[in-house]
């Protein structure tokens, strides 16, 4: 058995001939999504997985529940699984190199937004693609996948959906989703065509649209698991995400 670390792409020549040898390939996140007795939540995109991810787990910890937070940010959870509860909910950001070849998906999964990235890394803009869509590829009917609907790509990919299927907008006034809405400087959640108001941008310490769309989408992902009061607070709440790169606070950076 390999566990390859995500700078190490399945594709790498010489974990193929060890493929063909017989090896199993694995990863940190496979086999902690493979071991986990709890809801998972994953996180993706070419921008914004980071303070979604962040942003979620905040809401989640608002509304009562001992989450736990990794992926491509944090702690390997693989070493706290045995910690894991089945009330407990972990809150996953997964970068194209970690979702390559996996063939297990979060319970919840979002995407962000696709455009070209790690083009240096990946053979074609086509594989990076192909290794988004491993965040939802593996759901079942029970699942839930929360997409932008402003980018082309990511609306496409609600046709090979098996979960639910819940959008996220800044530039179109969504029938069912959530939307930021910059003719009034609102984020709502919209139901067969009602629109209802749920923050205004004037509240929030995040600026930018591309932080309205990101809290669009932790709305999203955390709807039906925190109440809508809490789900409120906790965005009024977040001042921004911590980047941990060494156990050190002051090796600390905001992003």
């Amino acid at each position: 058995i390999i566990f390859r670390s995500p700078s190490c792409l399945p594709t790498t020549l010489q974990l193929k001939s060890e493929q063909k040898r017989g090896a199993i390939v694995t990863s940190e996140i496979e086999m902690l999504m493979n071991t986990c007795p709890c809801k998972i939540i994953g996180v993706t995109g070419s921008d914004g997985k980071t303070t979604t991810t962040t942003l979620i787990y905040e809401i989640l910890k608002a509304g009562g529940y001992n989450c736990y937070l990794g992926g491509n940010i944090g702690v390997p959870l693989f070493t706290k699984v045995k910690d894991f509860k089945e009330d407990d909910i972990v809150v996953l950001e997964l970068s194209s190199f970690q979702l390559m070849e996996m063939e297990i998906s979060p319970d919840i999964a979002v995407v962000t937004n696709v455009s070209p990235n790690h083009l240096d890394k990946h053979s074609s803009y086509e594989e990076y693609i192909e290794a988004k869509k491993a965040i939802f590829a593996y759901q079942d009917n029970d699942g839930r996948v929360v997409l932008n609907y402003d980018n082309d790509i990511t609306r496409e990919f609600a046709k090979e959906a098996e979960g639910k299927v819940v959008f996220f907008s800044s530039k179109t006034k969504l029938d069912d989703g959530f939307i930021y809405d910059s003719d009034y400087g609102k984020i709502k959640e919209c139901h067969d065509g009602i629109r209802k108001h749920l923050l205004e941008v004037k509240d929030i310490h995040l600026r930018g649209i591309h932080n309205y769309e990101n809290i669009c989408a932790a709305l999203a992902a955390t709807a039906g698991l925190v109440d809508t009061e809490t789900q409120i607070e906790a965005v009024k709440n977040f001042k921004g995400c911590l980047l941990y790169t060494s156990p050190s606070p002051r090796d600390t950076e905001r992003c």
